[in-house]
């Protein structure tokens, strides 16, 4: 086609690892959420992670629980409001949906 240089990294490799980036920051986004539950629940005296390990030391099953699927409800949410719709965009706009 002719691209050469800055035109070719802007024109066409990027556009086609945009995809696998929006897949990247996925995943990325779930280890960075699993990493700070757990430096609260070992550093923390505020936060998830410390009333997870407050309602483990206290025997307190439905606390773990509820605590367990607030941490889950935000990652869902996380996951559905911002990076399905951008991935949904991008697929649309290069033809992959």
């Amino acid at each position: 086609m002719g691209a050469k240089g800055s035109q070719l990294i802007i024109n066409v490799l990027i556009p086609a690892a945009f995809p696998y980036m929006i897949s990247g920051f996925k995943q990325g986004w779930a280890f960075a959420w699993r990493g700070v539950i757990g430096a609260e629940i070992l550093f923390s005296f505020l936060g998830l992670g410390f009333l997870l390990q407050v309602g483990r030391y206290q025997y307190d099953v439905s606390q773990v629980i509820a605590i367990m699927l607030v941490i889950m409800g935000i990652g869902m949410l996380i996951d559905g409001f911002v990076f399905k719709k951008v991935e949904n965009k991008v697929m649309f706009r290069w033809g992959l949906r």
